[in-house]
């Protein structure tokens, strides 16, 4: 095994690792108790790369031989399994296993699964943050979810959600691991996380059709933006206002959609975006740096972080702190 590159704390850790070897590559996740088995000819090549929070684990696996991989996750855990580009056809606990379709299981529930040369992107997450995240947000219990075996789920738009988000989340942290050591990035990456997940986990419950005129919409949007700007110096999540105002997700985004003709998510994304500009606005004379404010407000991707921001202001936010800083300096 050549590992690549490593940064690890006590409170989360990127590594990236190249195997010649299964062996090697059955122990690379911290938690998980694995086997693997070469089962095609070839010289074994895999590339793993992983995100590791706390309650959160996200990794990717390219390899290049059909492998067999038995074994658990760790205990107490939710695991996605998404291969987005298969050589062909896999098996998982004896069921075909294509492209694009995620396998969901309970980490300590035994794993089996044929691998050819794929692609494969894995999420592990504490079944405590689901179930947290389920009930604030989406009124829902997960307690009892996923105890009679795996799901298979094929749905295009949450794939690729689920490789858009998580492998920019890795690509990201790799690239500048110190973003970790801020608690805003490391709960906004949790957030994020279930947002992507929620639809997929939403796909096994039967939720009760949500009838408008049941809810004062308007209301429920104008207690929503006030809480938030109410607390617009805190990185807030959708978690939040769901737990202040004891709404489901749902109906926090007819609401919104009914007052102002947008999703919470965006609204509170640019009440972010708004709070950083504030802040590098203000910076004056203070050694501030673009990355320590985009980190501040929870955001973990500079260049995103960056587009988004010219989008709305007209301008990068390293031409807004350029400015400030030139006109304190013509004070």
């Amino acid at each position: 095994m050549k590992l690549e590159k490593v940064c690890r704390t006590s409170d989360y850790y990127v590594h990236a690792s190249h195997h010649s070897d299964p062996f090697t590559n059955s122990a690379a996740f911290d938690g998980w108790d694995l086997e693997y088995a070469q089962l095609s000819s070839g010289q074994y090549q895999c590339d793993t790369k992983e995100l590791w929070l706390s309650g959160l684990q996200i990794y990717t696996e390219v390899g290049n031989v059909t492998s067999h991989q038995s074994g658990i996750a760790w205990a107490n855990s939710f695991v996605f399994a998404l291969p987005w580009r298969m050589a062909h056809e896999g098996r998982a606990n004896g069921r075909s296993w294509a492209a694009n379709e995620v396998v969901m299981f309970r980490g300590e529930y035994d794993y089996d699964a044929l691998v050819p040369p794929a692609k494969l992107l894995i999420v592990a997450i504490s079944r405590e943050v689901v179930a947290e995240y389920m009930e604030a947000v989406e009124h829902v219990s997960v307690n009892n979810w996923l105890k009679r075996g795996m799901l298979l789920v094929s749905d295009a738009a949450c794939t690729a959600s689920m490789i858009e988000v998580f492998i920019g989340m890795l690509d990201a942290c790799h690239d500048d691991p110190e973003l970790l050591s801020r608690p805003e990035v490391r709960s906004a990456l949790m957030q994020k996380t279930m947002e992507v997940l929620s639809p997929l986990i939403l796909k096994n419950f039967e939720l009760p059709v949500i009838v408008h005129r049941e809810f004062n919409h308007v209301q429920i949007a104008r207690r929503a933006r006030e809480f938030l700007i109410d607390n617009i110096s805190e990185p807030m999540q959708i978690i939040d206002v769901c737990r202040e105002l004891r709404v489901s997700r749902r109906v926090l985004q007819y609401s919104f959609q009914d007052l102002l003709n947008i999703n919470p998510v965006s609204y509170l994304r640019l009440l972010r975006l708004n709070g950083a500009r504030r802040e590098l606005v203000n910076a004056g004379g203070r050694p501030v740096q673009v990355k320590d404010v985009v980190a501040n407000w929870g955001f973990w991707h500079l260049s995103r972080f960056s587009s988004e921001y010219k989008k709305i202001f007209n301008e990068l936010p390293s031409e807004t702190l350029s400015r400030a800083k030139q006109e304190v300096r013509m004070l």
